[in-house]
């Protein structure tokens, strides 16, 4: 792996914060007439909150440090002393050298996703199931297949499942899930109803394209690869 490459693709690497799961206070809706509660789920303003926007934060914040403390091991004349004086060789310095490059190969990965959508098919209903099969890089620096994900019913009606169980597997914060939640107990029903950091939120999903969602959980699903390796 190329230094200057591999870091400088890390460092121009950005995530879009594009609308993926939104979600709106359940006390802003109290007292609100029920057509304005569907404009407020389904057209949402500035009262509202991308769940990832916090996720995403977090992810920035381990590039930076990633990068400032790579760029320091490289530029530092102190470092390699420091190295030295403990008894490094050089081929120890190589490996541990090879081992930054490959943490920040890993988590280049968070940002640019490498999976493969694909559809399953449950031979005694017939039913088409959306599926991805994510990649991952090895200790000698190789991408190799780690896991394969099944995201509920092909298109957007596989939402209902996939969405609530999304937040059940990476959201430790995450309680108290209702479906089909009423709103002051009305006529308008919000797709999902959960807490999360102690706080009531309601969730409409006809905002959310199947595909970016898919592209969401997937960035999750291997933040998580990322942090479990490296103990974080």
């Amino acid at each position: 792996m190329n230094l200057d490459s591999t870091y400088q693709s890390l460092k121009n690497s950005s995530l879009k914060d594009g609308i993926s799961i939104i979600a709106v206070p359940l006390s802003s809706l109290e007292g609100v007439a029920d057509s304005d509660v569907i404009k407020l789920l389904r057209f949402p303003d500035k009262d509202s909150v991308n769940l990832m926007t916090e996720v995403y934060q977090t992810i920035d914040l381990e590039k930076e440090r990633l990068l400032n403390e790579h760029s320091e091991f490289i530029s530092s004349t102190t470092v390699l002393t420091k190295l030295a004086k403990e008894g490094y060789t050089i081929e120890k310095i190589q490996n541990l050298l090879f081992e930054k490059k490959l943490r920040l190969k890993r988590l280049q990965l968070v940002y640019d996703l490498d999976y493969s959508p694909t559809k399953s098919i449950k031979k005694t209903s017939g039913v088409i199931y959306d599926m991805v099969k994510i990649q991952w890089i090895d200790d000698q620096g190789k991408r190799f297949r780690k896991v394969s994900k099944t995201y509920g019913k092909s298109g957007n009606s596989g939402l209902k499942y996939s969405i609530p169980k999304f937040f059940g597997e990476y959201f430790d914060n995450y309680s108290n899930p209702i479906l089909e939640y009423p709103i002051n107990g009305g006529r308008v029903k919000a797709d999902l109803k959960a807490t999360i950091n102690g706080q009531d939120w309601v969730m409409e999903f006809v905002s959310t394209k199947k595909e970016d969602f898919i592209e969401c959980a997937v960035r999750l699903e291997v933040w998580k690869m990322y942090k479990e390796t490296y103990g974080l």
